[in-house]
């Protein structure tokens, strides 16, 4: 996991795959890359009972918070959480007992480090469905919701896909979504099945393509090298 996902469905997908519905739908927008890094707008789901998401920032701050995003973070970075952590005293365990939240993706980017190069990957699943990942949320003073996903450590079926970290999201299958949203459990293990990990597939992303934050149709399509060679050349020394 390297502090970027996708979510490239549109409104009438989330509703179909997820059987959900918007509070916001006009806000919404699908985004091939958000990043953790900046004060990124996603939307989550805060209720089983009531299936509805809503708008929220990426990168939990306290609850009740009354001061800037920016200013927390230069402090504490708070994108993600490891379910390790989860039966500390930390300052975001309140949240975790009362306030658990999905966040819908298409996928999430990982880098592997070569010899020679940075590889990009996506992992998702092959037909480009919407899945959730864990999370919990807190709202500011002002009334904004703010997020944190989880982060579990990576299975052995994809540590070929990245080795700069060594954890991943967890991933909540939609029949599992009350058993994390309900809070009554403290554990991630309860929230999806020991092989989903391997029904993800992981497609490669050019790199200049994905640092200067540049998307293009097919970019989650199967491509060989050359085809990613000449769309680079065709981005950056044909304009």
């Amino acid at each position: 996991m390297n502090g970027r996902l996708s979510c490239v469905s549109n409104v009438g997908q989330l509703q179909e795959s997820l059987g959900v519905t918007l509070k916001h739908p006009s806000l919404y927008e699908p985004k091939a890359i958000i990043d953790c890094n900046r004060e990124s707008t996603h939307h989550i789901l805060l209720s089983s009972e009531r299936p509805q998401l809503l708008p929220a920032i990426w990168s939990l701050l306290p609850n009740n918070f009354d001061r800037d995003w920016d200013t927390f973070q230069s402090v504490v970075k708070s994108a993600y959480l490891h379910e390790n952590d989860l039966y500390e005293k930390v300052w975001w365990a309140d949240a975790m007992l009362e306030r658990r939240c999905l966040i819908p993706v298409t996928g999430f980017y990982t880098t592997f480090v070569s010899r020679s190069d940075t590889l990009t990957y996506r992992l998702g699943f092959d037909d480009n469905r919407p899945f959730y990942l864990a999370g919990i949320y807190n709202t500011t003073a002002d009334g904004f919701l703010t997020f944190a996903i989880f982060l579990k450590n990576s299975p052995d079926c994809l540590r070929n896909y990245q080795n700069v970290s060594n954890h991943i999201p967890v991933v909540v299958e939609k029949k599992y979504a009350s058993n994390w949203l309900d809070g009554n459990h403290m554990g991630t293990g309860i929230c999806q099945d020991d092989k989903i990990d391997q029904s993800l597939r992981a497609t490669s992303i050019p790199t200049d393509l994905f640092i200067n934050d540049i998307t293009y149709d097919g970019l989650f399509e199967p491509h060989r090298k050359e085809q990613t060679k000449n769309q680079i050349n065709s981005f950056f020394y044909n304009k």
